[in-house]
């Protein structure tokens, strides 16, 4: 507010026009699609350095409130400067590593400040040119990667996920077909994936380190909710599909029999201010830090006819065997499918 007050003060003594703020209007931002769901070997993912950033510069977009383009002096410069930081980080500098990450955050801010509502110099046509640009190169991108006989998995703003047997060759390539001054790095190669939807996946690289992006993240979710899941994405391509179902199986059996350890299915978090039945089952007050398990209360109508079960958090009763055995049982669909669960189950009857 004394910003803006001294901003009005100013102009109107100097006999300067005011520059209001655009309202926010709504423009298409940038592609974030699964083509292709699911497990991928041989798969790399190149991104486009600095997108909006680099789009930018490269065709002179900013505000049309700034016809000097100061803006793009400063981005420029400061695009500069992380360019040298990277250099050193590369060389294991950590103090560049992490100069360098600051600045890209302030340069994407550039775009940012664009596209937002109610800010001076913001410009809704000027942010809408910078994806629409974004969204051609990505495009151009795709095409060269499909026309050598990849396959596109997911893209997401200023990143491409492809499978090719080859795909330093197709990184190659694809720097041919970009805009002078868009560049592009090759984030990760020779890695199997499994992606099940935009902005989520799961690496498993060449030394069995397993890294994922969204998924298995959540911190409301126990222990084994994400361990399960994660270990039978590493052991199918490390190990092979036997391996993983054989893991699966083993898990579910643990879960049966109760010889899964109880930390393994505990969940430990803040109770928030709209989860009074925590509060009533007597497990803390909203604001405390709370570890519990899913036990099973039954339930019955006054005709006494059982009814679905309850789920209630304990710290002291048995865990409920059929809620995670479903939890683990979906885990395994999402990853390899119904019609596979369905075969173990009849390998299993026939036994």
């Amino acid at each position: 507010m004394v910003y803006h007050q001294n901003y009005v003060k100013f102009h109107i003594s100097h006999g300067l026009p005011l520059i209001k703020a655009d309202e926010k209007v709504g423009y298409k931002g940038g592609i974030s699609k699964v083509y292709h769901k699911g497990l991928h070997h041989n798969v790399a993912k190149i991104d486009v350095s600095s997108m909006y950033p680099s789009v930018m510069l490269r065709y002179g977009i900013t505000s049309r409130k700034d016809p000097l383009m100061k803006s793009l002096s400063v981005l420029k410069y400061l695009t500069e400067e992380r360019l040298k930081l990277k250099a050193l980080s590369a060389k294991g500098d950590k103090n560049a590593y992490h100069m360098q990450a600051a600045l890209k955050i302030l340069i994407n801010s550039f775009y940012g400040f664009l596209g937002v509502g109610y800010y001076t110099y913001n410009d809704m046509e000027a942010a809408a040119l910078v994806t629409a640009i974004g969204r051609k190169i990505l495009f151009r991108m795709i095409d060269k990667i499909e026309s050598m006989g990849g396959l596109v998995i997911a893209v997401d703003t200023d990143g491409i996920i492809y499978s090719h047997q080859d795909t330093n060759a197709v990184y190659h390539e694809v720097t041919k077909v970009l805009p002078s001054d868009i560049e592009i790095e090759l984030e990760f190669e020779r890695t199997g994936i499994f992606a099940p939807k935009a902005k989520n996946y799961v690496l498993v690289r060449e030394d069995g380190k397993v890294e994922c992006k969204g998924l298995y993240r959540k911190r409301n979710r126990y222990p084994l909710q994400n361990k399960h899941p994660l270990e039978m994405i590493r052991r199918y391509f490390v190990e092979g599909k036997e391996s993983a179902i054989a893991y699966h199986i083993d898990t579910v059996l643990a879960i049966k029999t109760r010889q899964i350890d109880i930390a393994d299915l505990t969940i430990s978090r803040r109770i928030g201010k709209a989860e009074k039945a925590l509060v009533v089952q007597g497990l803390g007050q909203v604001g405390d830090t709370i570890s519990y398990w899913t036990t099973e209360e039954k339930r019955f109508s006054a005709k006494g006819k059982q009814l679905k079960s309850k789920q209630m958090g304990t710290r002291t009763e048995p865990y409920w065997v059929e809620h995670y055995l479903d939890d683990a049982n979906e885990a395994f669909i999402e990853i390899f499918g119904k019609d596979e669960l369905d075969n173990i189950f009849r390998s299993n009857q026939s036994t």
